[in-house]
């Protein structure tokens, strides 16, 4: 999930400019970073959950619920300033990004096939290689991959949509349309990653309303609202709902699970704005924002 900013100083909240950030060279937003660190450690923790307990854990649901999606609207935020909303950008860096991603796709899925599933056919690791096979715990990095490859096509287009916010809201509203649409009855592993269909996969189409949000509000900086906080709050009811009742899934992925996320990712947004505001600790904003070290700049910045 890689946005490679030319920036290392946190911006960090205040009275004044917690809605109004200025993101120029060599400054990021600390805000941004404790959302990728709440992330980062959430989807670590279900993950360790899954591999060693049998027992299906309530968290999880909610952890998967937030965590995708979650990635996305970051990407989406980043994207909009570092590449987007620039004339000229470093057209390498976005390559060297879909590469990058690759090499950690084919690490992650031969790790996973070897030592999980315990498949050791040659066969089986020449498909990895040919994206004819998708590992569990992996596909999700070649959806980034086409996330790159989708914003260094599309660039100068994503920068006129962005210019108006009618255009980003009718985005995301198209992109919403694919979570409604019945899935496509084919196993093909490049279909299974832009369109819906049965199989285990993070297609990019119908998450990438979740993108545009987070354009949105990169470039809106918008402040806490009540009534967004109800309606937000209304569409993740309906996902409850839907969820205890057994009427939506994970896989094949549907409209309310998709906004179901919203409300989550609305409080992380204000809530990290404000505990940012708050600390004045050095110590302190350097744990919040641990995702920046190099070590994870490949997977969420």
């Amino acid at each position: 999930m890689q946005v490679e900013l030319e920036k290392e100083e946190a911006v960090v909240p205040t009275e004044s400019n917690k809605y109004n950030y200025t993101y120029t060279k060599n400054k990021r937003e600390s805000n941004i970073d404790l959302i990728k660190t709440v992330l980062v450690l959430g989807m670590i923790f279900s993950h360790i959950l899954d591999f060693f307990f049998d027992k299906h854990f309530l968290i999880t649901n909610y952890i998967n619920l937030v965590s995708f999606s979650g990635f996305i609207f970051v990407f989406g935020y980043n994207a909009y300033n570092a590449y987007i909303k620039k004339e000229k950008i470093n057209i390498k860096k976005i390559i060297k990004n879909i590469f990058k991603l690759i090499l950690v796709f084919y690490v992650s899925g031969f790790f996973y096939d070897f030592f999980i599933q315990r498949n050791y056919k040659i066969s089986n690791y020449i498909n990895i290689l040919c994206f004819l096979r998708l590992p569990g715990y992996s596909e999700f990095l070649v959806t980034f991959s086409l996330l790159n490859l989708f914003i260094l096509v599309f660039r100068n287009k994503l920068r006129k949509i962005s210019q108006k916010n009618n255009y980003i809201l009718i985005c995301i509203v198209i992109s919403l349309l694919f979570t409604i649409i019945p899935p496509v009855e084919i196993y093909i592993p490049w279909i299974n990653l832009i369109l819906k269909t049965r199989s285990i996969s993070f297609p990019l189409l119908p998450y990438l309303n979740l993108f545009f949000i987070g354009m949105y509000i990169a470039k809106n900086k918008p402040k806490f609202n009540v009534r967004m906080l109800l309606i937000l709050f209304i569409m993740w009811y309906i996902h409850l709902i839907m969820f205890l009742f057994n009427l939506e899934i994970r896989f094949p992925v549907s409209l309310t699970y998709i906004i179901g996320s919203y409300l989550y990712l609305f409080l992380y947004y204000h809530i990290s704005t404000y505990v940012c505001m708050k600390i004045k600790s050095e110590k302190a904003k350097k744990i919040l924002t641990v995702v920046r070290k190099k070590q994870f700049n490949f997977f969420v910045d």
